[in-house]
Formats: C-alpha cells, structure tokens, sequence
C-alpha cells in the first residue's frame, strides 16, 4: 500500500475485503509501483505512479524484471471497480468548510464557491490547453492527461453524496472514521 493516500488504501482495502473476499497481508512502502511489486504480489498507489502504471499497461510495456512471469501490469481503477460493485460514484476531493464558519461568513464562503466554480468551468472549457501545460516536465503526453482529467467528475451531486455516505458507512464499520457524521449542502450563500 502507497502512504501517500488513506482514502485510496482504505477504498482498496473495502474492495478486496468486502466485494473480492480476500484476507490479504498489507504492508506500506513507496509510491512506486515497481519497487511495491519487487515484495508483493499487488500495489495501490495514486497520482502519478499510477498513472504511468495505467499508460504503460495499456501500452504493452513489460514489468519490473523481478517478474518475468507476467508479460505486462494489469492495472485497476479502484473508483471504477467501486462504481461497478456499488453503482455509486466515487468521491476523493471536496471541498469543504466548517458548518459554524458558513453560518457566520455566508457571504465570504458563497464568494469563494463562485470562484471555485468559474475557475471550474474555465479549466473544463480549456481542457486541451490545461492538458498542454500541466504535461510539461511530467512524462506524460497532453492527449494522455486529456483522457485522465475526462474520467474526472467535476461536481458532487445527490449520486455522489449517496457515495459518500455509503463509503463512510463502510469506513465506520472498520472503525476508520466516526460512525455518523452529517454532512449540508452550501448552496449560493445558504447552508442547507
């Protein structure tokens, strides 16, 4: 498992556990895949390890040479076997602010909610050009980082506050997280 993410590892775990049925023996290393794979059967990792591990698989690329048996990576997304399994989307970011504050700041947390959605709208309206500029120095190609920021949902919706909540149960059920927390919807300057 990757330390670089407690929401991914946590997801994976719940997969493996809950829908595959698997009592696996983890350990935590770097957020590389090929070092993960020189003592384990299977890594989690996130960003950009995972995302060269999703590129070169569908690339043909060979493995780490300490595993010759395999003639390439097989490579899952844990959001898309989550969605698979619940019907539900995955949710790993929010943003989100204390509810005392938005009750007392309304208007300064509507302000920076209209700003989050314009700069949104604007980098989902460039998409091509966001992709062009974030491949810089990365490795990866700007068509590649288009087809990865396309799989991205870019709202939180009633579906995805359904995931969020049926993650959470989960997670509680492992004692990952308290077991109720309520969550409000802050809608253009009213917390709902």
């Amino acid at each position: 498992l990757t330390a670089t993410s407690r929401t991914t590892v946590l997801l994976a775990r719940i997969l493996l556990e809950d829908l595959l049925g698997l009592s696996p023996a983890y350990f935590t290393g770097p957020p590389d895949p090929a070092e993960l794979l020189r003592t384990a059967d299977a890594a989690v990792v996130i960003g950009d390890p995972a995302l060269r591990a999703f590129f070169d698989s569908r690339a043909g690329t060979s493995p780490p040479a300490e595993r010759p048996d395999d003639n390439r990576l097989r490579v899952h997304d844990t959001a898309t076997l989550w969605t698979e399994w619940t019907g539900l989307p995955m949710v790993f970011a929010v943003w989100a602010v204390r509810r005392e504050y938005a009750r007392r700041r309304p208007e300064a947390v509507a302000a920076a909610h209209r700003s989050l959605l314009r700069a949104r709208d604007l980098g989902l309206g460039s998409l091509d050009a966001v992709s062009a500029e974030a491949a810089r120095g990365t490795g990866f190609s700007a068509a590649q980082l288009g087809v990865y920021y396309r799989t991205l949902r870019y709202h939180l919706d009633s579906r995805g506050l359904q995931g969020v909540e049926r993650f959470a149960a989960l997670a509680a059920a492992r004692g990952e997280v308290p077991s109720h927390v309520d969550i409000e919807a802050f809608d253009g300057g009213a917390v709902l």
